[in-house]
């Protein structure tokens, strides 16, 4: 018996993506809606209506603002290495 999977990826660089750590530490939630939304206009470009979403450190919190606004789009949710949001320096110390 083989098995075979067929699988489409897409990776995407959203907008400020090369932005420097500090900044990414003010990552505020109207900049999360705009990165889902950027996300939600690729997925429609390349005519997806349903995925599996995957979001890694900062993209697991543009994943879950994603889920939040679509969930009807996301057919699973993988978070990774994540938080709802990013911890202070007092965290970090």
């Amino acid at each position: 018996m083989a098995l075979m999977a067929v699988a489409d990826a897409l990776a995407a660089v959203l907008s400020g993506a090369d932005a420097l750590p500090e900044e990414m530490a003010a990552l505020d939630s109207a900049y999360k809606r705009i990165l889902a939304r950027d996300l939600a206009a690729l997925l429609d470009q390349v005519g997806v209506g349903r995925a599996t979403i995957v979001g890694l450190s900062i993209g697991g919190m543009i994943a879950q603002e994603f889920y939040r606004h679509h969930p009807d789009r996301v057919a699973a949710l993988v978070l990774c290495d994540t938080a709802a949001k990013i911890g202070t320096d007092e965290v970090w110390d």
